[in-house]
């Protein structure tokens, strides 16, 4: 009897779970599960998005460049006689003057010349002394005016004279700078048309710089130059000075050259040297970071968030590029958030955003 029992409960449960079975799939098939994407879910719960708040800044659009110092101008400093150094005045790094001597050449029979620097010198005085005592009986009709003008011209040549032999022995500086370079000692000849020394003018130096074809029309003479080495901090100021008409057949590269003022001397010949040519520079005009803008269709837009987390499109006008951030000349406004990452999740406009704060 207990065997029958447990049969027909058997039964009955069996038939139960293939009837539950059957009603399930039933259901199942006329209510079909939905999944929602995750665009889906983005949108009903909004995309994260990282933002920047709209700001000003200075805009400085600038080309980089390399190039090595040198010196603004250089020049020999050249003997015009042969003879015996007495006295070398300058050494390597001297400073001098234009027109400072540098060296002393032997003032004895001086060779190429004529004339010696003493007799020479009392001649140019004896001549003075009669110039003077000529002009004086002239003016009180003592004399002719052929004998005073015989005096005067006695007195030009002595004083040419002097000044050849002058400049011929006393060895001097044509320009102002450092010198750099020494051919000779005291004691030592010289030979007419040799160099004594080198003198460079360092209180302005010079960097040549190549720029290719397709940045030399934005090169001008005049434009502001900023300067820096890995020797110093400071940031030296320059203008390019001149621009190559043509193209080095080799390299293609057209030459610029900047000049760069140098009060303290600090700059030296041969450093190595980066160059930032400034086009444009613009002070505390709108600007949005390169990577919140994007482009269609030729326009420039962002995304920007509303107070209440809503993203809207906004169509703006660019204007100076730094090589980071854009000058916005219309379509936005100070203190509106921007977003700068997550633009590809965002699949419409009025779209609940879940900002991120971007430093």
């Amino acid at each position: 009897m207990k065997r029958r029992t447990y049969v027909i409960t058997a039964l009955i449960l069996f038939v139960g779970l293939i009837g539950a079975t059957l009603t399930y799939r039933i259901y199942e098939k006329n209510n079909p599960q939905i999944f929602k994407t995750n665009e889906q879910i983005q949108f009903e719960s909004g995309v994260p998005v990282e933002v920047v708040v709209v700001s000003r800044r200075n805009i400085v659009s600038q080309e980089i460049f390399t190039g090595t110092i040198e010196g603004f101008s250089e020049t020999q400093i050249i003997s015009d006689i042969t003879q015996k150094v007495i006295d070398l005045r300058v050494g390597i790094g001297s400073r001098v003057m234009r027109n400072d001597t540098v060296a002393i050449l032997d003032k004895k029979s001086i060779s190429g010349m004529n004339l010696k620097y003493d007799p020479t010198l009392m001649a140019y005085r004896d001549a003075k002394i009669e110039l003077e005592r000529m002009q004086n009986l002239f003016e009180a009709g003592a004399v002719t005016k052929q004998a005073f003008d015989k005096a005067k011209l006695n007195f030009e040549i002595s004083k040419s004279n002097l000044e050849a032999i002058t400049s011929a022995v006393f060895v001097t500086s044509p320009i102002k700078g450092i010198i750099t370079e020494t051919y000779v000692e005291s004691g030592d000849k010289v030979n007419a048309g040799k160099p004594i020394a080198k003198v460079v003018r360092f209180d302005k130096v010079k960097i040549k710089v190549q720029v290719n074809e397709s940045d030399i029309a934005k090169i001008k003479v005049g434009q502001k130059c900023r300067i820096n080495t890995s020797s110093f901090e400071q940031i030296f100021e320059g203008k390019v000075s001149e621009v190559s008409l043509s193209a080095n057949p080799i390299t293609r590269n057209f030459e610029a050259t900047v000049v760069v003022v140098n009060p303290d001397l600090l700059l030296r010949s041969g450093m190595f040297a980066t160059v930032r040519i400034v086009f444009i520079e613009k002070e505390r005009v709108l600007a949005v970071h390169k990577d919140a803008i994007l482009k269609n269709d030729h326009k420039y837009f962002v995304y920007t968030v509303s107070n209440d987390s809503l993203i809207s499109r906004n169509n703006i006008t660019i204007g100076t590029f730094d090589g980071i951030y854009y000058e916005i000349l219309s379509g936005l406004g100070d203190g509106e958030m921007v977003v700068i990452e997550g633009q590809n999740n965002i699949q419409n406009e009025n779209q609940k955003a879940i900002i991120i704060a971007k430093e």
